[in-house]
Parts: C-alpha cells; structure tokens; sequence
C-alpha cells in the first residue's frame, strides 16, 4: 500500500467534497478512491471521513475527534 497516494487521495476527497469527485479528477474509479482511504483508517483505527449516501447530498466531512460512544 502506497501511504503516499492514500494521502494524496484523501485530500483530494476532502477538497472535492466526495468520493466520486475525487474519482473524476484522479481519473480512477470510485472504489479505488474508498479503497485508498480506507487503508489508512483501518491502520489507525479509526473513521477519517463522515460518510453519506448520494440520496442525502451531504458534503464529506471530516469524523468527529472523539465520537460518541453507543450506551450499553
């Protein structure tokens, strides 16, 4: 896995505002584009990005720091 291009692919999501922005100007398809960025939240354990479906057309945003926790 290249850490390099996860990143890069990460912020080009973050400035285009979705995946499949970020797809179009990188001239991949949309999976590579999920599959790059989910590398490096399973290395670290946690979700970088909110996201939604298309229905909801809601921008991506970055996780919150400490989200909340389901009650038992």
């Amino acid at each position: 896995m290249d850490r390099l291009a996860a990143m890069e692919t990460f912020l080009v999501v973050v400035d285009t505002g979705s995946f499949s922005a970020a797809a179009r100007r990188l001239n991949v398809g949309q999976p590579a584009v999920s599959k790059l960025v989910a590398h490096p939240e399973e290395r670290l354990g946690v979700k970088l990005l909110v996201r939604t479906t298309c229905a909801e057309r809601q921008p991506i945003l970055p996780a919150p720091a400490n989200p909340p926790r389901p009650a038992n």
